[in-house]
């Protein structure tokens, strides 16, 4: 999927006093499959999930569904995503685990049926029968962070800016 345009923010949207939010998504993508190098029916390329599950991490941002009617991507300040996609060590089951920290000014959400017909669809899961889990998460410590820096310059990677 196409990455969204970066929308640029009006005049009106600059002298607004804007509040900075920031949400952190926990996902984990299950095949429920073992890894193919065991060439048995069933089993899942683990070079294949790895690569489509970071290819629908990439594209993030077309995911978000924005809750005020006047959000757009404009109103996304930064995006940090943190994967790994492994073998489990008991079952050796193909999965996946990302953070997604969202800094942003508006109210958002992700769209969890098109993020999950999404690694349908990369090739990361064969399919139907596999476990998609989205939680939010706490942060706190972002907020905190973000007041002691406020006057230093984030080095962190970020996707977008």
């Amino acid at each position: 999927m196409p990455r969204l345009p970066r929308q640029k923010a009006t005049e009106k949207e600059k002298t607004e006093k804007r509040t900075k939010k920031y949400s952190t998504f926990y996902i984990t993508v299950n095949t429920n499959r073992r890894h193919k190098g065991e060439n048995l029916p069933g089993h899942v390329d683990k070079d294949k999930f790895a690569q489509g599950f970071r290819e629908v991490l990439d594209d993030i941002p077309s995911f978000f569904v924005y809750k005020d009617k006047k959000g757009t991507y404009a109103d996304i300040e930064s995006i940090t995503v943190n994967s790994t996609p492994e073998i489990g060590t008991e079952k050796g089951l193909v999965h996946g685990h990302a953070i997604v920290k969202v800094v942003h000014y508006t109210n958002i959400h992700l769209n969890f049926p098109a993020m999950k017909q999404a690694f349908k669809d990369s090739g990361a899961v064969e399919s139907d029968n596999f476990h998609f889990y989205v939680k939010r998460v706490p942060n706190d410590f972002d907020r905190v962070m973000d007041y002691i820096n406020k006057t230093k310059q984030n080095s962190e990677e970020k996707i977008l800016k």
